[in-house]
């Protein structure tokens, strides 16, 4: 679960230093010219979401701190929201439009945080320095401010009922469908980001955490969008095969780009490793390639490990397996960090 919403102390709290300030001993921080003013988090967040331009020269750790939190805040502020709603539609006509925070500060903030994160590329290396995780942050959170884990998980049979899968189905169909083009955007950023995991190996939890999260997008969007697509079971082979094929995890035109996410452009979406993403196999060859990215993380890691059982077991229809050390997903535990 999310924290509550932060205070208004938690959010005067000053951004960290400059990494040179941090690098330098003592008589070189006494040589340099100390800073006009310290940021806080809210003046950071505030400025974001007035329309100020997102700074691009600002450091990674103040890029992580404004877009989590300006998500935090959000996410909060719509849990809030909806459970407002749900009291009030019994016995008192409410419109949820009263309620609605999608024009708020932390929405502005956390558009334009994301966006910004989003357009800048994920390295293809492993690299200790890991200058692309604002960029991989920005495509997690933006996913998920799109389809929450509340949704995600047990829509995936995790650690849910059936009727509690079946309630995340409706809600996650009528998300994306009501949505097509903001359904694809999330598709292309999952595309990046499984390329990007699967070329590298994961050097923290967040990165099993976050192929994991992509994972479960795009079996959601495979099994809610393109097999539901109109005449997709009726389609003879041939008809299938003369259709363009647009690859998600290369670099696209803009033009190409904005063609398919506006459906301008009825091409079949493709992932390296995974090939088609509209046909019946689509899923299960996903999960098992999920499932062979996160073994292959083991030796150093416990959780890539069991993370790797669970994704078996889904490939093979059956809901994951936490018994004896199988970990629970992302923030239902309070060990994973």
């Amino acid at each position: 679960m999310l924290p509550p919403l932060l205070s208004i102390h938690e959010l005067q709290i000053a951004l960290p230093g400059a990494e040179l300030d941090w690098a330098s001993n003592y008589e070189e921080q006494i040589c340099r010219a100390p800073p006009s003013s310290m940021n806080s988090i809210c003046s950071a967040i505030a400025r974001v979401g007035a329309g100020t331009a997102v700074q691009a020269d600002s450091e990674q750790p103040t890029q992580l701190i404004t877009l989590f939190t300006a998500f935090g805040q959000l996410v909060a502020s719509q849990n809030l929201s909806r459970t407002m709603v749900l009291c009030c539609e019994e016995g008192n006509n409410v419109s949820a439009s009263i309620v609605d925070p999608a024009d708020t500060l932390w929405q502005k903030s956390f558009d334009a945080l994301s966006k910004s994160g989003c357009s800048q590329p994920l390295s293809q290396a492993a690299q200790d320095a890991r200058p692309d995780a604002f960029a991989a942050s920005a495509r997690l959170l933006t996913i998920l401010a799109c389809t929450p884990a509340r949704l995600l998980y047990p829509f995936s049979k995790w650690q849910t009922s059936a009727q509690g899968s079946g309630k995340a189905r409706e809600e996650l169909l009528s998300i994306l469908s009501n949505d097509i083009p903001r359904a694809r955007h999330c598709l292309y950023l999952s595309a990046q980001l499984f390329r990007h995991f699967r070329s590298m190996p994961a050097s923290s939890h967040f990165d099993t955490l976050a192929l994991l999260i992509c994972v479960l997008y795009l079996v959601a969007y495979i099994e809610l969008v393109e097999l539901q697509r109109p005449g997709i079971a009726s389609r003879g082979d041939n008809a299938i095969s003369v259709m363009k094929v647009i690859r998600l995890d290369r670099a696209l035109s803009d033009d190409e780009r904005d063609d398919w996410l506006n459906g301008r452009s009825r091409s079949r979406p493709y992932v390296t490793g995974l090939g088609l993403l509209d046909t019946d196999r689509s899923v299960a060859r996903l999960l098992k390639e999920a499932s062979r990215i996160t073994m292959s993380n083991s030796a150093t890691s416990t959780l890539a490990e069991a993370m790797s059982g669970m994704l078996a077991s889904l490939a093979t229809g059956r809901s994951p397996d936490f018994s004896n050390d199988q970990l629970e997903p992302f923030g239902s535990s309070s060990n994973c960090t």
